[in-house]
């Protein structure tokens, strides 16, 4: 499944987006591929989530835009059957 988040420099809540898109990647490994795309690189993403940032898609499905919590896209994630990875031996 994929993750693209897209946000921009110097925001504060594409931070916070960011933070959570890292401890889902953390939790479901290489189940999850994540794109992160900054919208200051792209003309074409500027003026397509100029106000919105961040935005979090999962596959190609806008699912989330401003303010998200790590709970709400990992409920998105359990209702499309994604699962946490195993922890390894030893990462108790």
């Amino acid at each position: 499944m994929l993750l693209r988040l897209y946000s921009k420099r110097r925001c504060p809540l594409c931070e916070v987006a960011t933070r959570i898109v890292h401890e889902l990647a953390r939790r479901y490994g290489s189940a999850l591929r994540i794109d992160l795309r900054y919208i200051d690189d792209s003309p074409a993403d500027y003026a397509r989530f100029r106000y919105d940032v961040p935005v979090l898609f999962i596959d190609e499905e806008r699912a989330f835009e401003l303010r998200f919590t790590l709970e709400e896209v990992e409920a998105r994630l359990r209702a499309r059957g994604m699962r946490v990875a195993e922890a390894p031996p030893g990462d108790a």
